[in-house]
């Protein structure tokens, strides 16, 4: 679930044809494998040790240093992003939900953020997401384009280590009694994966989110990423409106489908019976009682808006092979020519 704070400034998975583009940009992926810089900074308000208490907010701070740790793991991005916690109603929360996040707003023009992706972009999906036209060259929306702060750090619109507050998390008074916080047992019986939760609000504050539910308010870079065929962009909600589906090649290959069900977040997943960290609230039951994984498609939400994702080990492998090849040509050619 997701909330936001505007504060405008002005200022199944598809592998590309490997290509020399896709090799530089995969190269590019694995020469900064030793820079892992991303880092969170989390911040607890007394209202978690009130209501959980110093053994229950311990537990809890551990499943945000786990789910932290995955997206350190995942993407190389040199920044900070800071985040509070709170528990019950809060930091401006109800209390009476089960988990939801507000994020920070950023809001530019769309030429402005699209020349920081641009100038961003690192992985084959990056690269594929321009040079298909899912990213488009000119505003699809009309009027301002929205980003979280987090994602504005990612693409260099905000100062990577900028103290700010990014997001706020917040779990309801009651959830705490149906959350299983063990980080090494994350599928208990009955209770939902706190980790994968975690994770879920995480990437809404860091991008991973939309506004279409408020079309007044201008729409998301993750907007751009919603179709139902190729060529065929739908950033529409609501009654009636199924099947659109993310996508970063403009639509020639559809993954994860987007909830449309009412009282759910557009920007999560359909759960369609496959158990997901990012599907939506509205489908939470379907989760009991099982680890609730982020899936690399969920990886690649925050990779085509501007963070910078790890290849697979595989991929890493086989480019390795063939860069020595490279290597091993260009040095043949440089003999043959002296």
């Amino acid at each position: 679930m997701k909330n936001i704070i505007r504060t405008p400034i002005m200022g199944n998975l598809y592998r590309s044809p490997i290509n020399l583009t896709n090799l530089l940009a995969l190269l590019t992926a694995v020469m900064t494998l030793s820079a892992h810089a991303l880092s969170f900074n989390f911040s607890y308000d007394a209202s978690l040790t009130n209501i959980m208490g110093a053994a229950g907010a311990y537990s809890v701070q551990q499943g945000f240093a786990a789910a932290g740790q995955y997206f350190q793991n995942t993407y190389t991005d040199p920044m900070t992003v800071n985040i509070s916690v709170y528990w019950g109603n809060a930091g401006g929360f109800s209390g009476s939900g089960f988990a939801s996040s507000i994020s920070t707003g950023y809001s530019n023009t769309f030429a402005n953020i699209r020349s920081a992706l641009n100038t961003d972009r690192k992985t084959a999906a990056d690269y594929t997401s321009f040079s298909s036209g899912t990213v488009a060259g000119a505003d699809p929306f009309g009027g301002l384009t929205n980003l979280t702060r987090a994602n504005a750090k990612a693409i260099g619109l905000v100062a990577a280590n900028d103290g700010a507050v990014d997001g706020k998390i917040n779990f309801g008074s009651n959830s705490w009694s149906v959350l299983n916080y063990d980080v090494n047992n994350r599928a208990v019986p009955g209770k939902y994966d706190f980790v994968g939760v975690v994770e879920h609000e995480l990437s809404e504050a860091m991008g991973r989110i939309e506004w279409l539910d408020v079309p007044a308010n201008g729409n998301y870079l993750l907007d751009l990423f919603r179709y139902t065929a190729a060529n065929t962009r739908n950033t529409s909600i609501g009654a009636g409106v199924s099947g659109v589906k993310f996508s970063y090649d403009n639509g020639t290959n559809l993954f994860t489908e987007f909830n449309a069900k009412p009282g759910g977040d557009p920007n999560d997943w359909s759960t369609n019976n496959v158990i997901d960290a990012y599907n939506a609230y509205v489908d939470l039951p379907d989760s009991a009682g099982s680890r609730m994984p982020v899936t690399q498609t969920d990886n690649l939400t925050l990779d085509v808006i501007g963070y910078d994702m790890i290849p697979e080990p595989t991929v890493i492998s086989l480019f390795g092979v063939g860069s020595v090849w490279l290597i091993v040509r260009a040095r043949k050619r440089k003999h043959l020519s002296d």
